[in-house]
């Protein structure tokens, strides 16, 4: 698979991620914009779910998506390794955001939109450390 496609379906999958999960219907740019002022906001801790109190999704799912857009730069870049490493932190915090999920049997659409996401960071990793392999 080209370099050039696996970069353009990755800051679409971050598009999908800011746009979809966030619940936000605005344009990839309009929601960039929106979460640079989200993000030096403080995001609730703790977010009302059917009268219950549980902890924010929010606030993970902002730090994965800043790991995102750091690794596309560094990946952009050429940058492998440090590429590899931000994917690898998104993909940490992706799966730490799916065990709170896999908690509550009501949020199942949202559990496959970031698993397919995660899955997608986790492919390109490991296309490119084969690519940093079969260069060695």
């Amino acid at each position: 698979m080209p370099l050039r496609f696996c970069r353009r379906q990755i800051l679409q999958l971050l598009a999908f991620l800011s746009c979809g999960v966030l619940g936000s219907a605005r344009s990839s740019c309009s929601a960039r914009r929106a979460m640079k002022q989200r993000s030096s906001e403080n995001p609730p801790l703790l977010e009302k779910h059917n009268g219950t109190r549980r902890m924010s999704r929010r606030p993970t799912l902002l730090n994965a998506l800043e790991h995102a857009n750091r690794a596309v730069a560094l990946d952009t870049a050429g940058s492998v390794s440090e590429a590899t490493e931000e994917y690898n932190r998104t993909i940490e915090l992706l799966e730490g955001v799916l065990q709170g999920i896999g908690e509550d049997s009501s949020d199942n659409e949202e559990s496959v939109r970031i698993t397919k996401i995660r899955d997608s960071y986790r492919n390109r990793t490991h296309l490119l450390i084969s690519i940093c392999e079969s260069r060695s």
